[in-house]
């Protein structure tokens, strides 16, 4: 489907309701939206529906943030960004919009089931080829005008057959217009663990290509050491220190023995200047494929050795 296509859909706030309460359930929520596996009789297949938590507060507000999320993510067709099929409301007058199914697991959830330092080197180079695609998604974001915004392992997805996906825009905001600020001004952005200095001050007007870079950079600590680069929960603590920038080096995070290029590609990208960060994440993306393709030749280099001595 192309993209002006998926905008008629949008635009023309079809009636279709796809939920049907016997095969619906719960599979994500946060902090203005629910996500549901249902049944679309329409597709027949089932997909993840996200729709408004109807009993909070600023419902309209968060109603208008649905549709925005929704427009975001079908402008973005890649194979790394999660595809948008449908906006419509429920029989109720609220709004959603569905999308692709995922059959898999978060990428926070694969990170959390071994620490750097049991996981086997195969596993390892699975992960950063599984972080090269997230790099090519959100360097075709880039390209479009929009930032995400809240770019953490839980907003990554890893099917069960290889496909990664980022998902979640619902903080994506365009790089030059209006920006929806959700919690009023000043309040921090994103998540806890992976805000850059920006997003932790609420400088909504300061975000920019390198805020994202700021969450890759993060995204890549925490596969090198298995913890986020500050503390997971909102509190006085965490806010300073993610306003402040100041990261823990990966290896006092871990015993593991850590690629010091791979550190310094993180460190890089989670600099507290923007300035010092990288300029795009094509630049990022060339650092981490020259390493994967060192460690590629090393590889073979050994292999041929080892051959060379048996014979």
């Amino acid at each position: 489907m192309t993209y002006s296509s998926k905008m008629t859909q949008l635009n023309s706030e079809c009636d279709h309701d796809a939920t049907q309460s016997a095969t619906s359930r719960v599979i994500g929520e946060g902090g203005l939206g629910v996500v549901r596996a249902v049944y679309d009789s329409a597709l027949g297949t089932k997909v993840a529906q996200k729709s408004v938590i109807e009993n909070m507060p600023l419902v309209d507000r968060a109603r208008a943030l649905l549709r925005k999320e929704a427009q975001i993510t079908a402008r973005l067709e890649h194979p790394n960004i999660i595809p948008v099929y449908e906006f419509g409301w429920h029989s109720d007058h609220s709004p959603y919009f569905t999308m692709k199914l995922v059959q898999g697991n978060r990428l926070g959830d694969l990170l959390s089931t071994k620490d750097s330092i049991e996981r086997e080197p195969e596993d390892f180079e699975e992960l950063l080829r599984n972080f090269v695609k997230i790099l090519e998604g959100i360097s075709f974001a880039h390209g479009q005008g929009i930032i995400h915004g809240d770019i953490k392992p839980d907003n990554v997805m890893v099917s069960d057959d290889g496909h990664v996906y980022v998902i979640d825009w619902g903080n994506a905001v365009p790089k030059h217009g209006v920006v929806i600020d959700k919690m009023g001004g000043g309040s921090p952005v994103g998540s806890p663990g992976y805000m850059s200095p920006e997003q932790a001050a609420g400088d909504m007007g300061a975000f920019d290509e390198r805020t994202d870079i700021f969450g890759l950079g993060a995204i890549l600590y925490e596969m090198l050491t298995g913890v986020s680069p500050h503390r997971p929960f909102l509190n006085r603590e965490t806010l300073a220190n993610a306003i402040s920038g100041l990261v823990p080096p990966p290896g006092e995070r871990t015993t593991a023995h850590l690629p010091p290029e791979l550190c310094q590609i993180a460190m890089r990208g989670m600099e507290p200047a923007k300035v010092d960060r990288y300029p795009s994440v094509v630049e990022m993306k060339r650092d981490v494929e020259r390493y994967l393709a060192s460690t590629s030749k090393n590889c073979a280099t050994d292999d041929q050795r080892s051959t060379r001595k048996a014979a």
